[in-house]
């Protein structure tokens, strides 16, 4: 009898050791509101300029992503191959040398970007004032949506919807074309989007990030197209969210 206890005993402890685990796996794993906003701030700003590393993790690339990200939200259009490491490894979980970024110089895709590099003052630039308006019209603006967040112990897996639009006057069209498909009853009620910033990038005079901004899910498919989806992984470092893995 004393035997048979004993095993019921050890039955019912072995059933809540299996259910604490069970437990703690799921709450490992359960993303909280806190999480959740955190990711979602940050992909507003680390995600802004991914397409420039989105297929590749060559230095080259590295440094188009400073220069499109220290000129567009800095309005600073020279960077050091210090300043350059410091805000690539704030975003990105990877490690750079000051003298590797230096050694890379003008490769073919920065010299499309209009990136130009001085190896004595270890410094890059980048160069938008001779761009026209016929060049600007040609640029696809990308613009990365957050569509899914799951949480796998440490890291955070989020899967991205990639926006492409091919002509960025689609977008000003999109949005001067509005006002005139209401009826005067939702024009009561409508307030025009202000589209000044993205007729300045389009003569030369603004940011991409405007017309970024402009595009979302609910006019995608009357501007460009949704291209794929891409998932990033994210983890905390030195109490940073960092990009750890693209695909």
């Amino acid at each position: 009898m004393k035997k048979k206890n004993l095993i019921i005993i050890l039955g019912v402890v072995l059933l809540l050791v299996v259910l604490l685990v069970i437990l703690f796996i799921i709450n490992s794993n359960k993303l909280t509101d806190l999480e959740r906003i955190k990711i979602e701030d940050n992909s507003k700003d680390v995600m802004l300029f991914m397409e420039e590393v989105e297929t590749s993790k060559d230095i080259d690339r590295f440094i188009a992503y400073a220069l499109e990200y220290s000129y567009n939200l800095n309005d600073k259009d020279i960077l050091t191959a210090k300043e350059i490491k410091e805000l690539i490894q704030s975003k990105f979980n990877v490690e750079l040398k000051e003298d590797s970024i230096n050694d890379v110089g003008v490769t073919p895709y920065l010299l499309d970007k209009h990136i130009a590099h001085d190896p004595e003052e270890k410094t890059y630039s980048i160069n938008k004032k001779d761009l026209t308006q016929a060049a600007i019209a040609k640029i696809p603006v990308v613009k990365y949506e957050i569509s899914k967040i799951k949480k796998k112990g440490k890291k955070y897996i989020v899967t991205y919807n990639k926006y492409v639009v091919e002509n960025p006057y689609e977008v000003l069209n999109y949005y001067n074309d509005m006002t005139g498909k209401l009826t005067d009853e939702e024009k009561e009620n409508y307030t025009p989007y202000d589209t000044s910033d993205i007729y300045n990038y389009l003569t030369c005079k603004g940011k991409i990030t405007s017309v970024k901004e402009a595009i979302d899910k609910d006019n995608i498919e009357k501007v460009g197209k949704v291209d794929k989806e891409i998932t990033v992984t994210y983890i905390i470092k030195d109490d940073k969210l960092l990009i750890d893995e693209v695909k």
